[in-house]
């Protein structure tokens, strides 16, 4: 089992947890180091219930633009990945053959 990343708590986690290894949001905003604004997730505006991430923390954002510079639609492609579309599903929406989505995808490795 994981425990808190907190160093003052050290409580072993359970089946979930907060942030990147929290076991609650107290404890990771008082998380010596804790930057509120590096670990805070990009939402998707458009999801009507508020619950799909983007991306979870700038890291992940630095990491999309990256993505966009190879192609502009691949960060659209990642995260309809990240919502469990098939390959297929993405290059239908992005209007590409499969085999180009999943060349950009694959692409990704080296970003």
């Amino acid at each position: 089992m994981a425990l808190c990343k907190n160093r003052r708590c050290m409580k072993q986690l359970g089946d979930s947890h907060w942030g990147e290894g929290y076991c609650s949001r107290r404890c990771m905003a008082t998380a010596p180091g804790y930057d509120p604004d590096e670990s805070a997730p990009l939402m998707d505006p458009t999801d009507p219930t508020g619950q799909w991430e983007i991306c979870k923390n700038l890291d992940e954002v630095d990491f999309m633009m990256r993505c966009a510079e190879i192609h502009p639609q691949l960060p659209k492609m990642l995260y309809l990945k990240k919502k469990k579309k098939s390959l297929r599903q993405i290059a239908a929406i992005v209007k590409m053959p499969h085999t180009t989505v999943a060349h950009l995808i694959a692409r990704t490795r080296s970003a």
